[in-house]
């Protein structure tokens, strides 16, 4: 009779390790599936910041290429107010200036 009682605590004993093992293999798919969720929505929030950070650059390219042309053409102006042309201008029109030799005619005021 101790025979047969050996045999069946082995079969609990292996029923109780086979669960046990079950119950150690869930607990391990569940906190692979954990970690994989956790490297799937980390991955995607880069690729989202990533996509952020392109359009991001888009728009600084654009600015420096808008700042580039606003700079060379104060670059033209500075070189065109360095002229005589320029000058010249300037006098005859804020300051009414005339070459010699030259005429101003002004209209008369109508008093109606």
């Amino acid at each position: 009779m101790k025979f047969f009682k050996n045999i069946f605590k082995n079969k609990k004993q292996k029923k109780k390790l086979t669960r046990q093992n079950k119950i150690q293999t869930g607990i391990i798919v569940l906190i692979v599936c954990m970690v994989l969720g956790a490297v799937g929505f980390n991955s995607h929030r880069i690729k989202v910041k990533s996509q952020e950070y392109a359009v991001k650059e888009a728009e600084l390219e654009a600015q420096i290429a808008e700042a580039k042309a606003e700079q060379e053409a104060l670059e033209e102006q500075e070189e065109y107010m360095d002229t005589d042309a320029y000058k010249e201008e300037i006098a005859r029109e804020q300051f009414g200036m005339v070459k010699e030799g030259e005429y101003i005619l002004k209209e008369k005021a109508s008093n109606e």
